[in-house]
């Protein structure tokens, strides 16, 4: 029991993630420079990313306001990061600087939502306030009006995409639009679908991607595997002694 729990351990830690709240706006001069690092960096930074855009989005502007109010936030503005009810940053340079090493410090923490904590694969999706805009596994998907069921949300931001698209196409047809705005900026992709009126952006490479990603889990894994072996080897080798 004590080697899996270990194995597990080591397993876990090898594909952790980072859940944030991101609260941005589009115009706001600081978020043009914070918003194509997130953009761009998310899945680099192994990030799970909650945004609300609240200049265009009007919906967002309450829920922006009911997070800070909720956790009593003494100052406020955008761009502004949750981790958790206590840690945040706020500030363009802030965030630059610090992302990344909050990023590792907070590894495998929940998300911090209005109605507490949840683990990202715990969270009912259309019940999350607003319009947010979900990043995750290379992908974004945009919340729409309809209700979506969460085993739908969760293959769109994990499945083959080609797989995904085939076993729900009664209710998938095409995007036209293949960018998602930011501040003074957009991240375009190859490929974008709406799932109902939700809208899902990815890149048509990921097949290969997934494939390369795949490859290098299972060497990954074997390696802690071997790691794990030469470790009770050498410990029941010092018991002998």
């Amino acid at each position: 029991m004590k080697k899996i729990l270990i194995f597990i351990l080591l397993f876990s830690l090898a594909f952790s993630r980072t859940c944030i709240v991101y609260i941005s706006g589009i115009g706001c001069p600081h978020c043009a420079k914070v918003d194509p690092f997130i953009f761009n960096n998310f899945e680099k930074l192994n990030l799970t990313v909650i945004e609300y855009e609240i200049y265009k989005d009007k919906e967002n502007v309450i829920v922006a306001t009911n997070y800070w109010q909720k956790y009593n936030i003494p100052y406020y503005g955008v761009p502004f990061i949750f981790f958790d009810e206590k840690n945040y940053i706020v500030g363009d340079e802030p965030i630059l600087k610090n992302l990344e090493e909050y990023s590792k410090k907070f590894e495998n923490n929940e998300c911090l939502l209005l109605n507490g904590k949840k683990k990202f694969d715990e969270i009912d999706f259309n019940s999350l306030p607003g319009k947010p805009k979900i990043f995750y596994n290379n992908r974004i998907l945009v919340k729409g009006n309809s209700y979506l069921s969460n085993e739908i949300i969760k293959e769109a931001l994990n499945e083959n995409i080609s797989i995904f698209i085939e076993k729900y196409k009664d209710i998938i047809r095409e995007n036209n639009e293949k960018c998602v705005e930011y501040s003074f900026g957009k991240k375009c992709f190859s490929g974008s679908i709406l799932i109902n009126d939700w809208q899902l952006f990815f890149d048509t490479q990921e097949k290969k991607e997934e494939k390369v990603k795949e490859e290098k889990n299972y060497l990954l894994i074997i390696v802690l595997a071997i790691i794990l072996s030469i470790l009770i080897y050498l410990k029941k080798k010092i018991k002998k002694k």
